[in-house]
């Protein structure tokens, strides 16, 4: 979609520009909670502050129980709100709910600019399985994906959030 992120200080507040949208770095929060099938029982969170501060919350069966934090660079969460930008996660539905009940599932919340949207029952799987996603989910799960395959790395603690 060609939408570079601007990272600058206003008036002694970080803020991400991308096109026309204006992110309060100080005032913004991501997160992302994912639960697993009925037979693997996981539950884990990822919180991604504007200040680039992510913890983990690991609960019931994740790979690493309780709570980890650590730090990525603002300029990642900006490119990380690029793609929430880009997909326009403010105008998807608040569910995409599947059929069955024993599927794995993740909720999706963006605080920013003081408003929240969230996105619950998406996908978490081999798209093959399900067709009906929109590209809009599996591109943002796409990213997530790599931001956290990012902080296992830096972490050096790997498997939290496949």
């Amino acid at each position: 979609m060609g939408l570079e992120p601007r990272l600058h200080q206003q008036d002694s507040k970080w803020i991400c520009q991308i096109g026309e949208h204006k992110f309060d770095l100080d005032h913004l929060e991501i997160g992302v909670w994912r639960s697993g099938s009925l037979e693997t029982q996981t539950e884990s969170e990822l919180i991604l502050g504007g200040d680039g501060t992510v913890t983990y919350v690991g609960t019931r069966c994740a790979p690493l129980t309780g709570r980890h934090k650590w730090n990525v660079p603002q300029e990642r969460i900006c490119s990380l709100l690029v793609r929430f930008v880009s997909v326009k996660f403010d105008l998807l539905q608040d569910a995409y709910p599947l059929d069955g009940t024993d599927h794995p599932h993740t909720r999706i919340r963006i605080i920013a600019n003081g408003r929240a949207k969230e996105v619950i029952n998406v996908w978490c799987g081999e798209r093959e399985d399900h067709p009906e996603v929109p590209d809009e989910i599996i591109a943002i799960h796409d990213l997530l994906d790599s931001l956290a395959a990012d902080i296992e790395d830096e972490s050096g603690l790997h498997g939290l959030w496949r």
